[in-house]
């Protein structure tokens, strides 16, 4: 596994597939973990927000 703290710059993706549920996570190429239990049968709609690493106190609205 990579070493986070090394001052360099790294890639991290998650997948999710909405037929089975299965949600990888992946860090520079390498697979972290995967699992099925993520919802199935949903889909995410278009100019969605995606917000990483601040908090959200409802849905589309941020405080602070």
């Amino acid at each position: 596994s990579s070493d986070l703290h090394d001052n360099g710059w790294h890639h991290h993706c998650l997948t999710w597939r909405n037929t089975d549920g299965k949600a990888c996570l992946f860090l520079d190429g390498t697979t972290l973990m995967c699992t099925t239990s993520y919802q199935t049968g949903q889909t995410i709609p278009a100019n969605g927000k995606f917000i990483l690493g601040q908090e959200q106190d409802s849905l589309g609205r941020l405080t602070g």
